[in-house]
C-alpha cells in the first residue's frame, strides 16, 4: 500500500496534529496516530493494526535506553514528592524568605529569574519555587501577579532544555534515538546554542527588569499593581487558581529544612554529571544521557530515603508507599512519553520525514526550512499545550530535512525545540501556565492576556533570526 502510495505515510502524523488541535486530546490523537500507521504496515488491515499500535509501545521498552527515559520521568515525580513530604521545599522557600535579601522591585524580580536559573531539575518545581517565594515580596513592593507568572514561566521551560540534567533532554534525545541518529545526547547538546527562543525569552526577561519597562496588557497590570495597590487582578475572584493544594503538604510535626531539599537534589545533579563522564569515557559529550539520568534519580530517592530516615522525617515505610504512589501519579507522563516514542518509530518505518522533505524541496525553498519549523512546532505546542507532544510530533519530519550532525542539523533542531518551548510559554492548557496562575495567585485568563503579546514578540524575532540563518547557510 505505501509503495504504491508513499504519500499515506504523512496521514498519522498529520491526524495527530489535526486531533491534538481539535479536540486537544493528545493520548487519543497519539493513539489513533499509531493505529493507523500500524494498519497501513499492515496492508490496511485495521484489526491487525490494533495489535500493531500494543505491540509498537511494548516495543519501546526493548530499547533500553528508551526503556530509562520512561522510567527516569515517572521516578523523577517521587522525587518531587519526597522532598515535598519532607519539608524541604518549604524549607527552602522560608529558607530565602527569611534572609530579607530583598529591598527594591528590581531586586524582587531578579531574585525570580534567579531561582528558576538554578533549578533547572523539573518544570514543575521550576515554576512553583520561584512563584512562591516572590509573592509575598511582589505583594510588599506592588508588582502584579501578571508580571511574577510571566518571569516564572521565562526561566522554566526555557532554562531545562538548555542544561541537559533533567527529563527534557533525556526525552528529546530518545526521540533522535528511535530515529536511528547515532550520538543523540551530543547532538542535543550542540543544539543548544540554536535553541533560540528559550535564550531570547530569558534575555528579555532579564532586559525587563532591569530597565523596568512594560507595555500593552503588562504594563496595564503594573499600573493596577503599582497605583491600586492590587497585585491581583479584580477578576481573579472565583476563577482564580490559589494554589491550594498545588503541592504536597509537608508531613505533620515535621519543622521544614532546606537542606532535606537540596541534598537529595544536588546527588541527583552530581551523579547526572559523573554518569555522563564515565559512560562518555571521560567526554560529557558523548555520555549516554539516559543512562545517566536513571541511575541519577535512583540515587536521589536511596539519598533522600536514607535522609530522611536519620532525620526521623519518615520512616523506611513511609518512603517506600510515597515512592510508589508517586510514580503511580506520573503512570499518565509514562504512557505519553512511551506512546511519543512509539509515533517516532513509526515515522521512521513510513519513512514518513523523508517523504516529506523530498517533497517540500519541490515546493518551498530550504532557506525558509528553520523559520517554517520553528513556527509549526510552536502553533502545535501553542495548541496542544505541550511542548513534549509537539516534539513527538515534528522531530522525526523537521530532522529529515537536515541528516546527519552538521550545522543545519543543529539549526533544524534547535528550531523545533524553539518551537515547542513556546507553547508551554504562554499557551493557556499547558501544565506550566497553569501552575504559574496557582503559584503566583492570579487570574489565569488575565496572565495569559499579559504573556501572549511577549511571547509573541519573542516568537516574531525568533523566527526572523531562522530565517536569517537558513538564507545564509542552507
Amino acid at each position: 500500500m505505501l509503495q504504491a502510495h508513499p504519500w499515506l505515510a504523512v496521514v498519522p502524523p498529520l491526524v495527530v496534529i489535526l486531533v491534538s488541535i481539535v479536540w486537544k486530546r493528545i493520548f487519543l490523537a497519539l493513539f489513533l496516530g499509531l493505529w493507523l500507521g500500524a494498519t497501513l504496515l499492515a496492508g490496511g488491515d485495521p484489526v491487525r493494526g490494533i495489535f500493531g499500535c500494543i505491540e509498537r509501545c511494548l516495543d519501546v521498552f526493548k530499547d533500553g535506553d528508551l526503556a530509562k527515559v520512561v522510567f527516569f520521568c515517572c521516578f523523577i515525580g517521587a522525587v518531587m514528592a519526597l522532598i515535598q513530604r519532607s519539608g524541604g521545599v518549604r524549607g527552602f522557600i522560608e529558607f530565602l524568605s527569611r534572609r530579607k535579601l530583598v529591598k527594591s522591585r528590581r531586586q524582587a524580580q531578579f531574585l525570580t529569574v534567579a531561582i528558576g536559573a538554578v533549578i533547572p531539575i523539573e518544570s514543575s518545581i521550576n515554576v512553583l519555587i520561584p512563584g512562591s517565594i516572590s509573592r509575598p515580596l511582589y505583594d510588599e513592593f506592588r508588582i502584579s501577579r501578571e508580571k511574577l507568572a510571566f518571569l516564572s514561566l521565562s526561566f522554566c521551560a526555557p532554562i531545562c532544555t538548555m542544561v541537559p540534567i533533567n527529563a527534557w533532554g533525556a526525552y528529546v534525545s530518545g526521540i533522535m534515538a528511535g530515529q536511528g541518529i547515532p550520538s543523540p545526547f551530543s547532538l542535543y547538546l550542540r543544539a543548544i546554542p540554536f535553541n533560540l527562543y528559550s535564550i531570547f525569552a530569558m534575555g528579555f526577561a532579564v532586559i525587563l527588569i532591569a530597565c523596568q519597562k512594560d507595555f500593552l496588557a503588562m504594563a496595564k497590570a503594573e499600573r493596577r499593581a503599582r497605583e491600586g495597590g492590587s497585585a491581583a487582578s479584580a477578576s481573579a475572584g472565583a476563577s482564580a487558581l490559589s494554589g491550594e493544594g498545588l503541592t504536597l503538604d509537608p508531613k505533620e510535626g515535621v519543622r521544614p529544612r532546606a537542606g532535606r531539599m537540596l541534598v537529595p537534589v544536588a546527588a541527583m545533579v552530581a551523579a547526572m554529571i559523573g554518569g555522563m563522564l564515565i559512560t562518555g569515557h571521560g567526554d560529557f559529550t558523548e555520555g549516554q544521557g539516559a543512562t545517566a539520568v536513571f541511575y541519577a534519580v535512583l540515587l536521589a530517592v536511596l539519598v533522600a530515603a536514607v535522609q530522611y530516615r536519620l532525620a526521623g522525617v519518615l520512616s523506611f515505610g513511609e518512603t517506600s508507599t510515597l515512592f510508589f504512589k508517586a510514580v503511580g501519579g506520573m503512570a499518565g507522563m509514562g504512557f505519553l512519553i512511551t506512546m511519543s516514542f512509539a509515533i517516532s518509530t513509526l515515522c521512521l518505518d513510513l519513512k514518513t520525514g523523508p517523504f516529506v522533505a523530498g517533497a517540500a524541496r519541490h515546493i518551498i525553498d530550504l532557506k525558509v526550512v528553520p523559520a517554517v519549523l520553528f513556527a509549526l512546532t510552536a502553533f502545535i505546542s501553542f495548541a496542544i499545550g505541550t511542548a513534549w507532544g509537539s516534539w513527538a510530533i515534528m522531530l522525526p519530519i523537521g530532522l529529515a530535512f537536515a541528516p546527519g550532525a552538521g550545522l543545519r542539523t543543529l539549526i533544524v533542531l534547535g528550531a523545533m525545540m524553539s518551537g515547542g518551548v513556546f507553547g508551554n510559554h504562554c499557551s493557556p492548557i499547558a501544565d506550566t501556565t497553569l501552575m504559574a496562575t496557582l503559584a503566583s495567585g492570579g487570574n489565569h485568563i488575565e496572565n495569559i492576556r499579559a504573556i501572549l503579546p511577549y511571547a509573541l514578540l519573542i516568537a516574531a524575532f525568533t523566527g526572523a533570526v531562522y530565517l536569517g540563518l537558513g538564507v545564509i547557510l542552507f
